[in-house]
């Protein structure tokens, strides 16, 4: 059984603490970084399954709010594992993606994937403005009180 309480909980609780931004930054497998920004973010607890509260997207590529794509829209989505299918598509998306994450209908982003260079569902990918899914080859999440510079 996957558990993902433990990073839940500590990201909750940087959350509850005032940490509401939220920077993503990444690097494509051909080393070409990416950045997106959120102005607000917010994990419940896990009475709620963790519950994504997120907006205020700015830069190029989102994959958390429906600025760009509605199947990017993870506002309001909980957390769904291998085991507590919480998505909109008609399966698991971290069945099929091989991860946790707050999917919507597993299309954008899965930060928690498995690493490689394919454009497959399972690959830790973002959405990028060249290409649907860009392969990634590392990731980090800052949250921070205020914006970050």
């Amino acid at each position: 059984m996957y558990n993902s309480a433990t990073g839940n909980d500590a990201i909750h609780m940087l959350a509850k603490n005032g940490y509401n931004y939220m920077r993503v930054e990444m690097l494509k497998t051909d080393n070409e970084p990416l950045e997106s920004e959120y102005s607000h973010f917010f994990v419940d607890d896990e009475s709620t399954e963790y519950n994504l509260t997120i907006s205020g997207f700015t830069g190029l590529y989102d994959c958390m709010t429906n600025k760009i794509h509605n199947a990017a829209d993870a506002n309001g989505m909980k957390f769904t594992t291998f085991d507590v299918d919480n998505d909109q598509w008609n399966r698991n998306c971290a069945d099929h993606c091989q991860s946790g994450w707050w999917f919507h209908s597993c299309t954008c982003g899965n930060l928690n994937g498995l690493f490689g260079s394919e454009k497959t569902a399972s690959v830790m990918r973002w959405m990028c403005a060249d290409e649907w899914i860009c392969p990634l080859k590392a990731t980090r999440i800052l949250l921070h009180r205020n914006k970050i510079t």
